[in-house]
């Protein structure tokens, strides 16, 4: 097995071996290339088995780190024997990482996360039936539109100044995958309509046998008539017509959990690996850095 950078990778043949495994969608090469700032992958000879390894460097110092957007990378293949010598080969060779997976490494610490997710009947509790039914009752409509980019830009300017995850450096990653599930054929849009006015938006993606919110934002008005329940009602539905899981992205932040599993969302878990063997004079800037950017 070995470490490659991704400009020296044949990213047809390592997107063919996520295709063979039918892979999450985070580990395509076009979804690195819009999400991650650098990436390599470690793959064995044959390409039977592998995994992405998003990095940034800092200070010199390679670490691992999971990008925004991409919730969890696995290993791709059977080969269990592969999979126990990465996770050492990984740790010897990035000096600190934090590495989201759903599945077990022999590494502590970790942490448990969470996300959500319909599989089979669902069933909304009643905030999220009350909510359906005011945005039913308003002269709200949820559409499908090829506009995304007015659905990002409403994103844009309700969610730039209220979530720190949306800085310019990261709406523009937003924008790049937006354009590259559009490529792929993969980005269903879920317009939040007023008459004929574009009012708000859901974004979702879909891979093999799951719907994937990816983000969304309504103007005021229609949030507060209900909009975003109403959008993702219609999501659900167009999954389980298709026999598809439909995953909401997940999160621990207790708000957009409880919407989750207002909406029939159950608690899935995944794992976050953490190390640091970097040098005291890293850890120290790193602390100096956080201290002054607070």
């Amino acid at each position: 097995m070995k470490i490659i950078h991704q400009s020296a990778l044949d990213k047809s043949r390592w997107d063919q071996l996520v295709a063979d495994n039918s892979a999450r969608i985070f580990s395509c090469s076009w979804y690195l290339d819009a999400c991650a700032q650098d990436w390599y992958v470690l793959v064995d000879a044959d390409f039977q088995n592998g995994i992405a390894l998003p990095f940034t460097e800092k200070l010199g110092i390679r670490v691992l780190y999971p990008p925004v957007f991409m919730r969890e990378l696995d290993f791709i293949g059977t080969d269990m024997h592969f999979q126990r010598e990465a996770q050492q080969l990984i740790r010897d060779s990035f000096p600190a990482g934090q590495f989201q997976t759903t599945q077990p490494w022999n590494i502590s610490p970790f942490t448990e996360r969470i996300y959500q997710q319909i599989s089979g009947p669902y069933k909304l509790n009643q905030q999220a039936i009350r909510m359906v039914r005011k945005a039913g009752k308003s002269a709200l409509e949820i559409r499908k539109t090829n506009d995304w980019p007015a659905i990002y830009a409403i994103i844009c300017a309700e969610l730039s100044d209220k979530i720190s995850e949306f800085n310019p450096a990261n709406l523009r990653r937003l924008q790049a995958l937006l354009q590259q599930l559009e490529a792929h054929g993969q980005l269903h849009s879920y317009g939040i309509f007023n008459g004929q006015e574009l009012t708000g938006g859901l974004l979702f993606m879909q891979q093999a046998d799951r719907l994937t919110y990816l983000k969304g934002a309504a103007m005021p008005a229609s949030r507060d008539a209900g909009g975003m329940y109403l959008g993702m009602e219609q999501a659900i539905q167009y999954a389980q017509s298709q026999e598809l899981h439909f995953d909401f992205g997940g999160s621990s932040v207790p708000g957009v959990r409880r919407f989750n599993l207002n909406m029939g969302g159950t608690d899935k878990t995944y794992f976050s690996y953490n190390w640091d063997r970097t040098p005291w004079w890293f850890k120290l800037t790193k602390s100096v850095y956080r201290r002054f950017k607070k």
